[in-house]
């Protein structure tokens, strides 16, 4: 169960590493960022059930007169279903639109395919250097999440050759641990939630597109969880 403060540790250690700098030598100051779980009626986030996004100015000119308190490329909205979730989505979910905050921040394009270089450096390195925001995320629950994540990452690495060098990277990390994955169920997800988590960006021409990816990861689930302790920003 995540509360308010570990999701802000998460966005910390973000920031952490964005000051820091990425492999590819970008890097940024990421803002302070506000992160507000909507409510219904007000909670829609995007097409196909979307958990999660990055206010960035399109999408606040769509959905900001909705939301008081959103600060243009400073928040992060979620469901509340997320909350839902197991550690390792919420994680995986909240790294990657502070990807987004990272984008803008470095002023580089602000593309799926830049927040999924954030996304697997940062979680790889949470990973490897046994860092608490991971809480009790087990190896089988970080390879199901890259097994899920793959096709999107694959989706937009053409002609990108870092994100070709980090899906390799990610290759690896699953060959050097795949004795920990059960064998009855690898490579299965449950298909409703393959078709969720639709993420807004800006495109090169300047026009609001979206692209889908899931964050969850069904299958994997061994006990149902607690709602999370979050309360609506």
């Amino acid at each position: 169960m995540l509360t308010n403060e570990d999701i802000e540790q998460i966005i910390k250690e973000c920031r952490s590493i964005a000051d820091t700098g990425l492999g590819n030598g970008n890097r940024a100051d990421i803002p302070e960022l506000l992160v507000d779980v909507v409510q219904p009626p007000n909670d829609f986030l995007g097409v196909d059930g979307n958990p999660a996004i990055f206010i960035n100015q399109h999408t606040f000119k769509l959905l900001g007169h909705l939301h008081s308190n959103w600060i243009v490329n400073q928040t992060i909205a979620l469901k509340r279903e997320l909350l839902n979730r197991r550690t390792i989505e919420i994680l995986g979910v909240i790294i990657h639109e502070t990807g987004h905050a990272f984008n803008v921040a470095a002023r580089i394009s602000n593309t799926e395919a830049n927040s999924y270089i954030f996304e697997i450096e940062v979680m790889l390195h949470l990973y490897n250097t046994k860092n608490p925001v991971m809480k009790n995320c087990s190896i089988t629950e970080l390879l199901a999440y890259f097994d899920l994540r793959l096709k999107y990452y694959n989706k937009s690495s053409k002609g990108n050759d870092y994100l070709l060098s980090l899906i390799e990277q990610v290759h690896q990390f699953q060959t050097e641990h795949k004795a920990f994955l059960p064998m009855q169920k690898e490579r299965s997800f449950s298909k409703p939630f393959l078709q969720r988590g639709c993420s807004f960006f800006q495109s090169h021409e300047h026009d609001l597109v979206h692209e889908c990816g899931s964050f969850f990861i069904d299958e994997y689930e061994l006990q149902p969880r607690n709602p999370a302790c979050l309360q609506p920003g």
